[in-house]
């Protein structure tokens, strides 16, 4: 497997569909206040939010503290983990 490919593949995805359901949902992205992405690497989730031209605030990332979470993006973006 090529990463490269992989990784531009992803955020490729990743941006056509953002846009098919902000066009569902009758949205645009000036209107988003934040965006949770799954947490698999947080450089596709940069790029999404570069093609969309979103301040990184609006970014909800918490891989760096909670490792690839699969499903539990959104519940970990609610409630970042705490460390001891």
């Amino acid at each position: 497997m090529n990463g490269r490919q992989v990784r531009l593949q992803a955020v490729r995805r990743m941006a056509q569909s953002s846009l098919k359901v902000l066009s569902l949902a009758g949205r645009r992205s000036e209107e988003l206040r934040a965006v949770v992405a799954h947490q698999a690497d947080e450089r596709i989730v940069d790029a999404v939010a570069e093609r969309f031209r979103l301040p990184d605030p609006l970014m909800v990332k918490c891989i760096r503290d909670a490792g690839n979470t699969t499903a539990a993006s959104v519940h970990l973006a609610r409630r970042p983990p705490t460390h001891p």
